[in-house]
């Protein structure tokens, strides 16, 4: 009796653990709220809960995050909302403390000059992405097929084409990228050029000219300085009945340090593989500043990441 005894309790405690082992893991998957994913030496968490459509930071004390009528301000402790443009805006980007662009569909661009947000110019086509190397080199995407510049003085018109843009890209004077969503082209300091007729993109990002990332559905491709190919596809992510995977947008560090968000899922490129990072809802945009603060906006909240 003694022995059916032990072997009753044996047999208790192992299913006790099953059960055990069972649950951690299903809660580890994380859900809509996201997870406290923890992957290549990164943490990810919830900095704000506010919807967002694109961030941008020039330091760890001064970032910006647009969200249509909303603008917020991060001063490296809190979000919080600082301004409500008169016009919708969906984009924002940060050269320093003292010069910041936003814009959006209506086409009026807006310039914070350290105090306060202005309009700067109206281009009268919808406005899908801000990108500059200095005060005076400054390009701005339009969504129905012209670049403009801002040479510190006014916007004025570089280049017409027969397609809105989607994305803009200034690695320097000299080496500018511009997408619609089936042609990238090329700017090298005098004019601008078709450099793939057979790739568009959404989002680009780089850190030489021989060193660059654009996305485009569910391919994340990469620039050589000769030639751009698929580099990695986003497996099809949560909920299961989305049909593909969609890339939403990326941003690089270095040529180790590199994220791409879809709807669902951050992944991040160290060098030699992409991996998926953290698992959330709703996630539209990334920017990662350095290797140690990188943010990813969506629906509902700010994500905050950084190494551990």
């Amino acid at each position: 009796m003694n022995n059916k005894k032990l072997l009753m309790v044996l047999a208790i405690l192992v299913l006790v653990s099953v059960v055990f082992c069972s649950c951690g893991g299903g809660e580890a998957d994380g859900g809509d709220s996201g997870q406290d994913g923890i992957s290549s030496g990164y943490t990810w968490g919830r900095q704000a809960d506010i919807e967002v459509l694109d961030i941008s930071a020039c330091n760890p004390n001064h970032a910006w995050a647009v969200a249509g009528d909303k603008m917020y301000f991060f001063d490296g402790s809190t979000w919080t909302q600082r301004v409500e443009p008169q016009s919708i805006v969906d984009n924002v980007f940060c050269l320093d403390p003292e010069h910041s662009w936003a814009s959006g569909e209506t086409g009026t661009i807006y310039f914070y000059d350290g105090f306060l947000w202005a309009n700067q110019g109206e281009t009268f086509e919808p406005i899908n992405g801000i990108s500059g190397t200095d005060p005076e080199h400054v390009w701005a995407a339009g969504g129905e097929g012209t670049i403009y510049f801002f040479d510190g003085n006014e916007w004025t018109k570089k280049h017409e084409g027969d397609m809105g843009f989607e994305a803009v890209f200034a690695l320097d004077n000299q080496h500018v990228w511009a997408a619609t969503n089936s042609t990238i082209y090329f700017y090298d300091g005098n004019s601008w050029g078709v450099q793939d007729d057979a790739l568009g993109a959404r989002a680009i990002s780089g850190v030489g000219a021989d060193d660059l990332w654009a996305v485009q559905d569910a391919s994340i491709y990469y620039f050589n300085g000769t030639s751009w190919s698929e580099q990695f596809q986003m497996e099809r992510e949560v909920p299961t009945e989305k049909s593909i995977a969609i890339v939403q947008d990326i941003s690089a560090v270095d040529s180790s340090h590199v994220w791409a968000i879809g709807e669902f899922l951050i992944y991040f490129y160290d060098g030699t593989s992409w991996e998926k990072q953290y698992e959330s809802g709703g996630l539209n945009c990334v920017f990662s500043l350095d290797d140690e603060h990188i943010w990813a906006g969506g629906k509902d909240a700010i994500y905050f990441g950084s190494k551990i």
